[in-house]
């Protein structure tokens, strides 16, 4: 189920699609079937499976923004691939891309974060991922800009995650740390 969302009251507007998914049957769902004249294909991972997306979101409030496109998932990953064993693990995954943040004033961003993308994971055993983003303040006097990278593992084992299309291995349980780029 999808649509476009809008929302504005006093100082706070929202907009943007959402689109959510659910699935929790214990099996794969990859059907099409036609609304109209429209042709829709629902894919869907088996399990207890419920995603949240929103596209082209932006949240102005007091003068702050906040813009991107934003996921939340919530899987049941299955190791054995035997069903109802014990060994089942719930995982939430928190996407981001193209996003974007402004502070300041309502006219002025003093703080600018753009480019920002990267997934987190949490699970029983601890949070890991990367998130990365390109950051510029400008209050007066005192100007910095800079692209940051933060990778968080603080699970019991080494993690690998996919961000945009390339695999980034996480140690285990590492401290976080930030990497800058000029």
């Amino acid at each position: 189920m999808s649509g476009t969302a809008a929302l504005n009251v006093a100082s706070i507007t929202f907009g943007g699609t959402l689109k959510v998914e659910i699935n929790t049957t214990p099996r794969t769902v990859n059907d099409t079937f036609t609304v109209g004249t429209t042709p829709i294909t629902i894919n869907l991972p088996a399990g207890k499976f419920l995603r949240v997306t929103g596209t082209g979101l932006s949240l102005v409030a007091f003068g702050q923004t906040l813009k991107g496109d934003f996921s939340f998932t919530q899987s049941t990953v299955d190791p054995d691939g035997i069903p109802n064993n014990g060994d089942e693990t719930k995982v939430i995954e928190i996407k981001i891309a193209n996003g974007e943040l402004g502070l300041g004033d309502g006219t002025t961003d003093f703080v600018r974060v753009t480019n920002a993308g990267g997934s987190l994971f949490i699970t029983p055993a601890g949070i890991y991922g990367q998130l990365s983003a390109t950051v510029a303040v400008d209050i007066p006097q005192v100007t910095m800009s800079g692209s940051f990278t933060l990778q968080i593992n603080k699970t019991n084992k080494t993690q690998t995650v996919n961000i945009n299309g390339q695999q980034v291995t996480l140690a285990q349980a590492s401290w976080s740390r930030v990497r800058t780029s000029a």
